[in-house]
C-alpha cells in the first residue's frame, strides 16, 4: 500500500498501519494511516504529567471540505476509543 489517497481505498490496511513520534522530553503523538484512534494511547498530543502518568490533552481533528458543490466530512469513522 503506497501513500495519499490510497489510504482511502484501502481503509482496513491503513488501519493496521501505525506511526509514532516522540520528542524526548515525554511528550509523544501517534495513531493510525487511515486516522482511526484504534488504542487508548492513539492521540495527536500526549504528555507525562509524573512519572508513570500519561495525560492525553488532543485526541484528534476531523477534517471537513466546504466549496460551492457542497460539503465533505475526511475524518475517520469507527475507532475504537473515539
Amino acid at each position: 500500500m503506497g501513500n495519499g489517497q490510497d489510504v482511502r481505498a484501502a481503509f482496513r490496511a491503513a488501519q493496521a498501519m501505525e506511526w509514532l513520534i516522540v520528542d524526548g522530553l515525554g511528550g509523544s503523538a501517534s495513531g493510525t494511516a487511515s486516522g482511526a484512534a484504534t488504542r487508548r494511547t492513539h492521540s495527536l498530543l500526549t504528555t507525562v504529567t509524573e512519572p508513570g502518568h500519561m495525560k492525553t490533552l488532543l485526541v484528534g481533528l476531523d477534517e471537513r471540505v466546504l466549496d460551492a458543490q457542497g460539503t465533505w466530512d475526511l475524518g475517520a469513522v469507527g475507532g475504537a476509543f473515539r
